[in-house]
């Protein structure tokens, strides 16, 4: 049997992607750079 070894990435749409950017920096300390959230 395999074994999992991670997850894949999540994607989401938001009418106000701007709003959104602010919600996860106040709410969850995300902070994105212009490519995104990687980590």
């Amino acid at each position: 049997m395999e074994r999992v070894l991670g997850i894949g990435g999540h994607f989401m749409r938001a009418a106000d992607p701007v709003a959104l950017g602010a919600w996860y920096r106040d709410c969850l300390g995300l902070d994105a750079d212009e490519n995104g959230l990687w980590r």
